[in-house]
Order: C-alpha cells, then sequence, then structure tokens
C-alpha cells in the first residue's frame, strides 16, 4: 500500500498527463474551429458569387437580342 507522498506523486504525474492531454484537445478545437470559420466564410463567397452569375446571365439574356439587332 502506498503512503500519503507517493499517493500525492501519483496524482501529480496523473494530473499533468491530464493537462498535457487537455492542451492538445484544446489546440485540436481551436484549428477545427478556424478551419469552420473558413469555410462559412467560403459558402458566403459561393453564394454571393452565384447571385452575381446569375443577374449577370439575366442581363445578358435580356440585353444580348436587343444589341444583335
Amino acid at each position: 500500500m502506498r503512503d500519503g507522498g507517493e499517493r500525492i506523486a501519483a496524482l501529480e504525474v496523473e494530473v499533468r498527463y491530464l493537462r498535457s492531454e487537455l492542451s492538445d484537445a484544446h489546440r485540436k478545437i481551436d484549428e477545427m474551429y478556424a478551419l469552420m470559420m473558413q469555410g462559412r466564410g467560403a459558402w458566403w463567397v459561393i453564394v454571393v458569387l452565384a447571385g452575381v452569375v446569375g443577374f449577370v446571365a439575366g442581363l445578358a439574356h435580356k440585353l444580348l437580342p436587343v444589341l444583335g439587332r
């Protein structure tokens, strides 16, 4: 059976290990969040570009027959 000092030392080792694991998990979560935010920004860029392309295509469809005469 361990005495008090050995038990505290064992707990310190466990806490040190858990702290490093938690730090690693936190870093990974931060990276995933950053990627998610980039994807979210890219989604809005795609939506806006699709709207602009649709508007230009509609305008061209309307004006090309008039300009071709």
